[in-house]
C-alpha cells in the first residue's frame, strides 16, 4: 500500500478510480492509509470526511438527519469499502447488529451464532446460566443477557419467562416435617444437604434446628459450634498439659494445625475454657450531688462558704442545663473583665466558645447574647467582637458585619495566624513608599515580606484605613520612565564605564527595561543609533575590567 495519498487535480472528484480496488466480493477497497478501525477518510473544504459517507452522498444524496451509513458487504463487513451499492443508511442500533454479526466490536467475544447456541442450550438442554458460561469466554450475567435477548437482539427470538431462583420460605413444612429435620441433623447431616432435600432455604432449616420455627417443647437444641472452631474441649486441655510439660507454642501449632496465637489463648484461659467469661463491675460509689448554681439570689443549700467553694471551683467546662423558662443566658454564666468591661464566657476551655441551645437548636453564645439584646441576624452577615475578644459575650462589644470586618479586627489585634506586620510599620510603609523612588520589592526585602504584600498594603487591600488614600487608585509596581530618563540612560552608557545592570539599579527599574532603551526598542528616538554587538562585547569587558582594579584599590593592593 501506497505510504501517501497523491494530491486531487482541480475538477477531480473526492473519490477517483485509482483510490480503490476492486476485490472477489465486488468491495472498492480503499489503496491509501486508513484508520486504526478500518475507514478511509478523504479531504473536503480543508476538513477531514469518512470516504464511505462521501461515496453514499454522491450516489443518494444527503443523508437523513439521525442516520448512520452501514456497510452491508458479502464478506460481513469491509469498513475501508466505498462502494455505493454495498451502503445503506440506517440506526445507530442497526449499524451495531452489523458490526455484531460481522465481529468487528472491539470487545466483542461471541458471533450471533454463538448467541443462537447459547440460547438453544438454555431452552433445550436446560443447561444453567453458569454452565454455559463455561462453554464460552463469557461470565453468567452476560449469558443471562443473552437468554433475556438483551445481548445480540433477535427480533424473532422470544425471550423463556423468568423463573424465581429463590426458594421457598418453608411453604410445604409441618411439625411432622420439622421433626423429621432435626432427627436428619442429629445424625449428622449437614443443613445445607436437609435444604436440598426439603426444598427450601438454610435459614428455614436453621431456625427449626434452634426451636424457632415450629417448636417443639420437648425437644432439647443441640449446642452451637462456632463456624471456625477447629479444637475441642478436651483437645484444648491436652494443649495445655503438654505446654505444662515444656512443648513450645511452635510445635503445638503444627501438632493440631492451628495458629500459634490459638494456642496462647488456650494456654491464657481466653477459649476453650468451658467457664462463662466474667466481666468487671465498676463499683458504684455515692457521692453528694453539688447544687446547682442557678442563681446568686437563691438561699445556699449547704452553708454559704461551701457555697462559696463550690462557686470557685465550678468551672468544670461543664455548662449546667438550665430549666424550662429560665433565660438562655443568665448572671452565672460570665465574669466581668474590669479593664476591659468583657462579659467573659465561663464555661469551657479558654480557647473552646459554648454552643448552647435557643430556640430549638444550637447556636454559638456570643450570637444568643446578641439576638436576646438586638433582635435576630439578618441573613448573610455575622456577629464581630469589636473588643477582640472571642470569649465576649458583652452586647456592647457585638456589632453585625461581614466576614471582611472580622478580618481586619483580627488583623488590627495582631491576632491572625500568618500575620507579620503591624500597624505601626504598616504606617511607616506608607509614608516611605513613593512611586519612582522605591519599589514594592526593596521595601519587601526590609520588613522581610513579599513585594505582592508590601502592594496590597499600599493599595489598602490588607490593614484597611478608612483615613489613607492611596498615591493613585492603582499602585504599579512598575516604575514609568520619562523621555528624559531614556535620553540620560544612552548617554551615560555611551560616555561612562556603566553596565545595563548599574543603570537598572541607579533608575529603580528592571535590566530589561534598561536593555530596551538602549537597543531603541522602547522609548524609541529616530536620532538615535543603537550600539553594535562589539561596542556591548567591549563595554562588558571594560566594566568587568574597571570593577576588578576597584576591588584592587580598595585592597590596597594596587597603586
Amino acid at each position: 500500500m501506497p505510504s501517501k495519498k497523491p494530491r486531487h487535480k482541480p475538477g477531480e472528484p473526492p473519490i477517483r478510480a485509482i483510490d480503490y480496488t476492486v476485490d472477489e466480493n465486488d468491495c472498492w477497497v480503499w489503496n491509501w492509509p486508513v484508520h486504526r478501525k478500518g475507514y478511509a477518510s478523504v479531504w473536503i473544504d480543508g476538513r477531514g470526511v469518512k470516504a464511505h459517507r462521501v461515496a453514499y452522498e454522491r450516489e443518494n444524496g444527503p443523508i437523513p438527519e439521525g442516520m448512520v451509513i452501514r456497510h452491508i458487504c458479502p464478506n460481513g463487513g469491509n469498513p475501508s469499502c466505498v462502494n455505493p451499492a454495498h451502503l445503506r443508511a440506517g440506526t445507530p442500533s442497526e449499524n451495531a447488529w452489523d458490526m455484531a454479526e460481522a465481529g468487528n466490536q472491539g470487545n466483542q467475544k461471541l458471533l450471533p451464532a454463538d448467541a443462537a447456541e447459547i440460547r438453544r442450550l438454555f431452552v433445550e438442554d436446560d443447561l444453567s446460566r453458569r454452565a454455559i458460561a463455561r462453554l464460552y469466554p463469557v461470565g453468567p450475567s452476560n449469558v443471562g443477557k443473552i437468554i433475556a435477548n438483551e445481548g445480540f437482539y433477535d427480533p424473532d427470538y422470544t425471550p423463556p419467562p423468568k423463573q424465581s431462583t429463590r426458594k421457598p420460605a418453608g411453604r410445604g413444612l409441618n411439625f411432622a416435617k420439622a421433626k423429621e429435620i432435626r432427627q436428619l441433623r442429629d445424625d449428622g447431616m449437614s443443613q445445607k444437604g436437609i435444604a436440598d432435600q426439603f426444598g427450601v432455604s438454610q435459614s428455614i432449616i436453621s431456625a427449626i434446628i434452634r426451636n424457632l420455627r415450629y417448636p417443639d417443647p420437648n425437644y432439647t437444641v443441640p449446642p452451637r459450634k462456632a463456624v471456625n472452631q477447629k479444637l475441642t474441649k478436651a483437645q484444648a486441655d491436652e494443649i495445655r498439659e503438654k505446654i505444662r510439660q515444656g512443648i513450645t507454642l511452635s510445635a503445638l501449632s503444627i501438632e493440631y494445625r492451628v495458629s500459634q496465637t490459638t494456642v496462647s489463648h488456650i494456654n491464657a484461659g481466653k477459649v476453650h475454657t468451658g467457664i462463662p467469661r466474667q466481666y468487671p463491675v465498676k463499683a458504684h460509689t455515692e457521692s453528694e450531688p453539688s447544687p446547682p448554681l442557678r442563681s446568686t439570689k437563691e438561699p445556699a443549700s449547704t452553708g454559704k462558704a461551701m457555697q462559696a467553694k463550690r462557686q470557685g471551683e465550678r468551672n468544670s467546662g461543664i455548662r449546667p442545663k438550665h430549666l424550662p423558662g429560665e433565660p438562655s443566658i443568665d448572671e452565672n454564666d460570665w465574669t466581668l473583665d474590669l479593664k476591659t468591661g468583657c462579659h467573659i464566657w465561663r464555661w469551657g476551655d479558654e480557647n473552646y466558645r459554648q454552643l448552647i441551645r435557643y430556640k430549638g437548636k444550637r447556636e454559638l453564645d456570643y450570637r444568643v447574647s446578641w439576638e436576646l439584646n438586638n433582635g435576630p441576624i439578618p441573613k448573610g452577615y455575622q456577629i464581630n467582637h469589636s473588643c477582640n475578644n472571642g470569649r465576649c459575650i458583652n452586647p456592647e462589644h457585638l456589632y453585625i458585619g461581614d466576614q471582611f470586618d472580622n478580618m481586619r479586627d483580627t488583623t488590627s489585634a495582631g491576632n491572625h495566624a500568618t500575620q507579620k506586620l503591624t500597624w505601626a510599620q504598616v504606617r511607616e510603609i506608607r509614608a516611605k513608599y513613593e512611586p519612582g523612588k522605591t519599589t514594592h520589592k526593596k521595601l519587601g526585602l526590609e520588613y522581610g515580606v513579599t513585594g505582592e504584600a508590601i502592594g496590597n498594603v499600599l493599595k489598602n487591600k490588607t490593614f484597611y484605613d478608612p483615613a489613607y488614600t492611596p498615591n493613585s487608585p492603582e499602585v504599579s509596581v512598575r516604575r514609568r520612565l520619562a523621555i528624559e530618563d531614556a535620553a540620560t540612560i544612552r548617554l551615560r552608557y555611551r560616555t561612562e564605564q556603566v553596565s545595563m545592570g548599574d543603570l537598572a539599579r541607579d533608575f529603580s527599574v528592571s535590566i530589561t527595561v534598561i536593555t530596551g532603551i538602549i537597543h531603541n526598542k522602547t522609548y524609541q528616538d529616530a536620532a538615535y543609533t543603537p550600539p553594535t554587538a562589539d561596542f556591548i562585547q567591549s563595554r562588558r569587558g571594560a566594566v568587568a575590567g574597571e570593577k576588578i582594579s576597584q576591588a584592587i584599590r580598595d585592597s590596597g593592593k594596587g597603586a
